[in-house]
């Protein structure tokens, strides 16, 4: 019986990760492409839904280098603390991570968009104004950043029960904090 694509890659990651790091380096890399791509389309939409068109190429950017930031680090303390898994193996449940925390930020779309509707930004200027359109804003890329973590604990705990979660939330706790450093002094501007 064979699964579809999407269905495999949340149903069954560590699995999905070590079929797709022996099928070559574009199986390997593509549900990252795919989840950057529909990542960047709900990251622009939450801007533009907070009012906030201007930050998108900062906040991608910043999103990009927490993840060049992370990639790394994560193949280097894998390698070494969980023997079992292969660099191509660690890559293919990253990009894996990527495709379904894309995903699950793609989802809040629809409490941004009722958000947008019942908010005046105009006639609520003061602090309800900013916490919403800060709230609209930012919430896609920070809904990415936690579900990449909560999927990579998944995906590397089948590999080692107490290295794998605890090597995930490190990189969960390294990509939100460099992505925070970077946009901060974009949002103390507008």
């Amino acid at each position: 019986m064979t699964h579809p694509p999407l269905t495999a890659l949340i149903d069954r990651p560590a699995r999905e990760a070590l079929s797709r790091a022996q099928a070559g380096l574009f199986p390997t890399l593509a549900p990252a492409l795919a989840g950057l791509g529909l990542l960047s389309l709900t990251a622009l939409t939450g801007l533009l839904l907070g009012r906030h068109a201007e930050l998108l190429e900062p906040m991608l950017r910043a999103l990009l280098e927490a993840l060049l930031l992370a990639a790394p680090v994560l193949l280097v303390v894998t390698t070494y603390a969980l023997p079992k898994l292969s660099p191509t193996t660690t890559l293919s449940a990253l990009a894996i991570s990527i495709a379904v925390a894309s995903i699950a930020s793609a989802l809040v779309l629809p409490l941004l968009a009722f958000l947008w509707l019942c908010t005046d930004i105009t006639t609520n200027a003061g602090l309800i104004g900013t916490a919403a359109s800060l709230v609209q804003s930012l919430a896609a890329p920070a809904i990415f950043l936690v579900g990449l973590s909560v999927m990579l604990s998944r995906t590397l705990s089948a590999f080692s029960d107490w290295g794998g979660e605890r090597i995930a939330w490190l990189i969960g706790a390294i990509t939100l904090s460099v992505f925070l450093m970077r946009l901060a002094p974009h949002f103390g501007r507008s």
